[in-house]
């Protein structure tokens, strides 16, 4: 299995979780989606948050969102 660094590191945008290509793309955009869920959810681990930060820049955001409302920070 490739893991979101390597996916990322070959030039791909950010895996979707809903009508991905392939399903390589869809188990890591499953996995992608439930981090940005738990770091809302504020369960994020610190740990795994640092992780990602440092491995994945831009894990938060993922994609820029096409049409609809921009979303906005609760923060």
């Amino acid at each position: 299995m490739v893991v979101p660094v390597a996916y990322r590191a070959e030039g791909k945008d950010w895996p979707l979780h809903k009508k991905a290509g392939t399903k390589q793309e869809r188990v890591l955009g499953v996995w992608i989606h439930g981090q940005r869920i738990t770091y809302r959810q504020g369960t994020l681990t610190p740990a795994r948050q640092a992780r990602l930060d440092t491995e994945l820049p831009g894990w938060r955001q993922g994609r820029p969102r096409r049409g609809g409302q921009p979303k906005t920070s609760l923060a």
